[in-house]
């Protein structure tokens, strides 16, 4: 998501990786929110960071229209706890812009001399004539159109500098298409078909790069299916539910290929590595996974192929 603010000379911009449904959970006292402050919405605690030149995340509570505002907090993306009530932001290395600079030439008859300041440059030298030239404020920049008219979708900036945009829907249907924007040649590309058309849905770049999209809507159905993309093979991957843990792992149960599956497995966002633990006590898919507040995980219901089920698990 790209950021911009501009009072008359005063233009700034920063690019965030918006992280929807998930908040810091800190594990030093180093990462605590150096300003807390009250917003009208998420748009206003993003403009509140990008005033702040130290501000590099942040995190607002819808709830209680509550903006934090961190100096770092990319080395805590491992520690993301789930909260519906909850957005949050960090600024992407490298795209903050401050101020533009202003530059004025003034030429008189007699002397030269050069004063600077942060925002402003002046300058004279000897001559008979006299000129000012101000640089205008930068406004919009067209760039290319993405291949498909959507709303509803995600963005996500990605490690390389790509922006990947997926899903979503219009007044005729809904997409399981997937585009990447170049900013470098503002161009679009095709970056695979998900597995299930959804808007509506949740995404989270994960802290190995991967994209985790999860939930949604299809147009006559809510899911609790999960996909994990890979910008590196261009790669879709389908789960029928997907949990983030307190520990930022990402926990994987049941769904099916060829046949109903109770086996479940452990995503580790910070190895990038599957781990596989016990198994349920049912084979199912299109169940439900909600994680409790004392961490644990409750898995409800379902379909194994036969029968719909009632019965529940504790993970």
């Amino acid at each position: 998501m790209l950021i911009t603010q501009a009072v008359e000379q005063d233009t700034r911009s920063v690019l965030m990786t918006v992280m929807n449904g998930l908040k810091f959970q800190c594990t030093n006292t180093t990462c605590t929110p150096f300003l807390n402050l009250n917003t009208r919405n998420v748009l206003t605690c993003q403009m509140a960071c990008l005033a702040q030149t130290e501000c590099k995340a942040a995190t607002f509570h819808l709830l209680t229209s509550n903006c934090e505002l961190f100096t770092d907090m990319s080395n805590q993306n491992v520690n993301m706890l789930a909260d519906l009530d909850t957005v949050s932001m960090n600024i992407i290395s490298g795209t903050r812009f401050l101020p533009e600079t202003t530059v004025t030439s003034v030429a008189s008859s007699s002397g030269s001399s050069t004063t600077s300041s942060p925002i402003s440059t002046t300058s004279s030298s000897t001559s008979s004539s006299t000129s000012t030239t101000t640089t205008a404020a930068p406004g919009w920049i067209p760039t290319g159109n993405m291949n498909v008219t959507r709303a509803y979708h995600t963005a996500t900036a990605l490690g390389n500098g790509k922006v990947i945009v997926t899903g979503g829907r219009n007044n005729i249907s809904y997409f399981n298409s997937a585009e990447l924007y170049d900013s470098t040649t503002g161009s679009w590309t095709n970056a695979g078909n998900m597995n299930v058309s959804r808007a509506y849905h949740v995404t989270s770049l994960l802290r190995n790069g991967k994209v985790l999209v999860i939930g949604g809507f299809t147009g006559s159905s809510y899911l609790n299916s999960a996909e994990l993309y890979n910008f590196t093979t261009g790669n879709w991957a389908r789960y029928h539910t997907a949990s983030i843990l307190g520990n930022g792992k990402v926990l994987i149960t049941g769904g099916s290929n060829a046949y109903y599956l109770n086996s479940a497995e452990l995503y580790d966002p910070t190895t990038g590595t599957w781990t596989t633990i016990g198994n349920m006590s049912a084979a199912r898919r299109m169940h439900i996974a909600s994680i409790l507040g004392n961490g644990t995980v409750l898995v409800t219901g379902g379909y194994n192929g036969i029968s719909y089920l009632n019965s529940a698990e504790l993970y």
